[in-house]
């Protein structure tokens, strides 16, 4: 085809392809290729200076339009020619299911372009710049996997120091983010910065906020994160929509993707599993973007499910409002001793404190996991036939003595144990039912709480747990104390005891029921004594009921349980 003559000795590349609607016309294809040249093929097209492609005496130009594979491209041209002609020849659009694109911040990263097994891959990205898409669509095998990058991955990076897959972007499956996971040994090779100035560097595995742009460094190359366009919803939904699509495939045993062959994946990278530490920092932080779901609270609190940063798990953020108590400043005092406390506490049966925030403010948030629920949830939705009210029973008395044990061991004391105030979590096994009685856990939450109630402009709780020195103010309060409520919060949830009373106006009405039910099981009985000095402790019932199991208190150390005569009914 003849395009003109007397071209001048030097033509620049870039005036004369993005100026002329002919070439314009003859590259819709994505895998074609305008050589400019009076043939042979060994003119200095082939050059490997980009900016400065065609140098010609002749006064004829020759525009031939080959349609060639992009393995054959790759190996006739070198690849900084590979790397220009793939700027500037037009690409299809991006596919509608893509949700983002990594479009090159370096030279390095643009090397990816030019890369065969990621050219299907490429188009323009929301601001027109090309980019490497990342969707559902990419990944080889169905699954939450959006994309993996590595030497050996769906999407290539090729340089020696990226491992076999370096990188992923997945969805994670409950609360349905987009995930960067880093799949190297190697994780401060992978850092992650928002862009927007609001965010710090991250290291490795985080959330990435829908509609965020973000700059992410994979080793050597350094990529600029583009969404598509619309909205933080709209991406989301979009996301959402796509990964149970993937999830119909791989349930169909569909394991072809629509745009890569098949290739074998296990998938067995663990990053959403609950992460349990016991440093002592904020372990979770909340991601940016990420809505929170209010999921309880009452007058003097409000409690939120959050998303994580780094791991994308739900996790639990008590907001305290002390705007509703009498001083503010005071309960903000007392509080801070507590959690002060709280942060050296570890046992498996006390909940973890992950860290606070926002402590400077009138609304100060503590962090903690979020689990299954509470024991008062459970009684109400279990199997009775599968988790008896002995089963139940027992197993909550003997974790929540232990728990106790602890406290009292460092001189801690729970002061509000009820039924609201101790949550469960349970080891998925293999099967979906769930397990033996055995992998339960219940975990005392709450802490410090009372003291900030006691604050309160008026009081809280139900006096269903209060021991009569708590109730009364009269005493010392001492890790006893708890020990009674435990007592009640057993009576609570078997229906031998009868407790609470159906109708209780006063607090010696709590009283006589506790006396009552305390007959019901003679062996708790020291558990609920009246006066503190011959109530039982926990470590005394640890002894006496379970054979000293889930003692911190060294067994020489833990008297006998005092006698007393049995409680009087009047």
């Amino acid at each position: 085809m003849l395009v003109g003559a007397r071209g001048p000795d030097h033509i620049p590349l870039s005036p004369l392809f993005s100026s002329s609607a002919l070439f314009l016309h003859l590259c819709r294809f994505p895998s074609s290729l305008l050589i400019v040249s009076p043939l042979p093929l060994s003119f200095p097209l082939f050059s490997p200076s980009p900016s400065s492609i065609c140098r010609f005496p002749s006064s004829l130009l020759i525009v031939a339009l080959f349609h060639l594979s992009s393995s054959l491209v790759s190996s006739l041209l070198s690849p900084p020619i590979v790397l220009a002609l793939s700027r500037l020849m037009p690409h299809t659009m991006a596919k509608p299911v893509a949700l983002f694109h990594l479009v090159p911040a370096n030279d390095t990263a643009r090397q990816a372009l030019s890369h065969p097994d990621n050219r299907r891959f490429v188009s323009p990205a929301r601001n027109d710049s090309l980019g490497l898409e990342i969707g559902f669509h990419v990944a080889s095998v169905p699954g939450r996997v959006m994309a993996r990058l590595g030497r050996d991955a769906d999407l290539i990076l090729q340089q020696r120091n990226v491992s076999g897959v370096h990188v992923s972007f997945e969805m994670h499956p409950e609360t349905l983010v987009v995930m960067l996971s880093s799949r190297t040994k190697r994780t401060s090779s992978v850092m992650v910065t928002p862009t927007n100035g609001s965010g710090e560097l991250i290291y490795g595995d985080c959330v990435l906020s829908y509609g965020t742009k973000y700059t992410i460094a994979i080793a050597d190359y350094k990529f600029s994160l583009q969404w598509r366009g619309g909205t933080a919803l709209s991406l989301r939904e979009l996301s959402i929509r796509e990964y149970n699509e993937a999830l119909k495939r791989q349930a169909q045993g569909n394991v072809h993707s629509r745009y890569l062959p098949t290739e074998a994946d296990s998938e067995t990278h663990t990053w959403h599993n609950t992460r349990i530490h016991s440093a002592r920092r904020a372990l979770f932080r909340e991601a940016e973007g990420a809505r929170r779901q209010l999921i309880g609270g009452g007058q003097f609190g409000e409690v939120y499910r959050a998303v994580d940063d780094l791991t994308g798990n739900s996790f639990a953020i008590k907001v305290l409002l002390l705007d509703k108590c009498r001083n503010p400043e005071d309960a903000r005092s007392h509080a801070h001793r507590e959690i002060k406390v709280l942060e050296r506490l570890e046992h498996e049966n006390i909940v973890e404190f992950l860290g606070h925030a926002k402590w400077g403010t009138m609304r100060p948030e503590i962090f903690m996991p979020l689990r299954m629920g509470s024991l008062k949830d459970l009684v109400t939705t279990r199997d009775v036939a599968e988790l008896s009210d002995n089963k139940l029973s027992l197993m909550v008395l003997g974790q929540m003595l232990s728990a106790l044990d602890y406290l009292a061991y460092n001189n801690v004391c729970h002061r509000d144990v009820k039924p609201d105030n101790i949550i469960y979590f349970w080891v998925r096994a293999d099967s979906k039912d769930p397990p033996d009685d055995k992998a339960y856990t219940f975990q005392l939450a709450d802490f410090g709480l009372t003291t900030f109630n006691r604050l309160a402009l008026t009081r809280c709780g139900s006096p269903y747990y209060m021991a009569p020195e708590v109730y009364y103010g009269k005493g010392a309060q001492t890790p006893k104390v708890d020990v009674w409520s435990l007592f009640a919060t057993i009576a609570d949830i078997h229906a031998c005891f009868s407790f609470p009373p159906a109708a209780a106006n006063e607090y010696e009405d709590v009283l006589r029921a506790i006396r009552i039910a305390s007959l019901v099981k003679h062996q708790l009985t020291p558990m609920v004594r009246e006066d503190p000095n011959h109530r039982a402790s926990a470590a005394q019932m640890l002894v006496s009921a379970f054979g000293g199991r889930g003692l911190t208190t060294p067994l020489s150390k833990v008297p006998p349980i005092p006698d007393a005569q049995p409680p009087c009914l009047s």
